[in-house]
């Protein structure tokens, strides 16, 4: 599959002084009404941006302060944003968890027309986080999306020995701790491990994850060269694939593209439209939005 290029993800200011008018590490779509959400791994902010043409898009403020211009002083502070998923009322930016500093996440209300409403809101990941690190080794969350009653969690292996896992939480619970503004639960319903294969020999990992009807999970992986949730590494390519009943029914390499780390699908007639945002793990490049379609049987 070679996916189309639809436009380059640039903002109409960048995000602090010193940095460039664009989102650079998308790890995260969401398609609500006429807007595009992308969340970065890299930024304090979501970025906005309209679903057609390629007008610049704006940054909604998630957490005070700035961030450090130094590349490794910045991957040390930054709050590491890797997944987005729409819940009833609005969308939770999901942390990766792979270090202390990383549980700090968001809660963006999101009006009837998908336009945002109000402040976004600090979710503590914390609790949630400390009890997933009992049962999996390097935690490391990529991906989040909402099926019926489950919000389900993308563990994120790595080419050592990473494991991938669907992690599945109570959706009620999540959503009465957002409610209530306390820290997320133990909601954790099950763990499931699952084997995505390899692309040029390179183990393949989870990047992000979006619904599909049936309670399947179309879901996009990489295959980075690194041992470490911490550490970037040389990436031989990414896939699209299609998860039904925590097993993989359909995969695909993407040709053509940086690394894949946010998807989204848009059901027209008898296909779906996918959206997908990729990191070319380089504030100098800007992160690219593809689209493609695929049968939605």
């Amino acid at each position: 599959m070679k996916p189309k290029r639809v436009r380059t993800l640039t903002l109409e200011a960048p995000s602090s002084p010193g940095r460039l008018a664009w989102i650079s590490a998308a790890s995260g779509l969401v398609k609500v009404g006429k807007s595009l959400y992308v969340v970065a791994d890299d930024e304090l902010s979501l970025g906005i941006f309209e679903a057609e043409g390629e007008k610049p898009g704006k940054l909604l403020k998630l957490f005070d302060g700035e961030l450090p211009l130094d590349p490794k002083a910045r991957k040390k502070e930054k709050p590491d944003l890797e997944g987005l998923a729409l819940l009833p009322g609005g969308l939770l930016a999901v942390p990766s968890g792979s270090k202390p500093n990383r549980c700090r996440g968001s809660f963006i209300p999101l009006a009837s027309d998908g336009k945002p409403s109000g402040s976004p809101q600090d979710v503590n990941f914390s609790k949630l986080y400390e009890k997933l690190s009992k049962e999996i080794k390097a935690l490391n969350i990529e991906g989040a999306a909402v099926l019926g009653e489950k919000l389900i969690l993308l563990q994120r292996g790595n080419s050592a020995s990473g494991e991938n896992l669907l992690i599945e939480l109570d959706l009620e619970k999540i959503l009465k701790a957002i409610g209530s503004k306390q820290p997320l639960p133990d909601a954790i319903r099950s763990i499931t491990s699952c084997d995505l294969g390899k692309l040029r020999n390179v183990p393949l990992s989870f990047t992000d994850a979006c619904p599909l009807p049936n309670g399947r999970l179309l879901f996009t992986a990489a295959a980075e060269q690194t041992d470490d949730p911490y550490l970037d590494g040389p990436c031989e390519g990414s896939a699209l694939g299609i998860i039904e009943k925590n097993r993989i029914a359909w995969i695909e390499e993407i040709k053509g593209t940086e690394k894949v780390e946010g998807v989204w699908a848009v059901e027209r007639e008898n296909e779906w439209e996918v959206l997908m945002v990729t990191d070319g793990d380089e504030a100098g490049k800007p992160a690219t939005l593809f689209g493609t379609k695929i049968q939605s049987s």
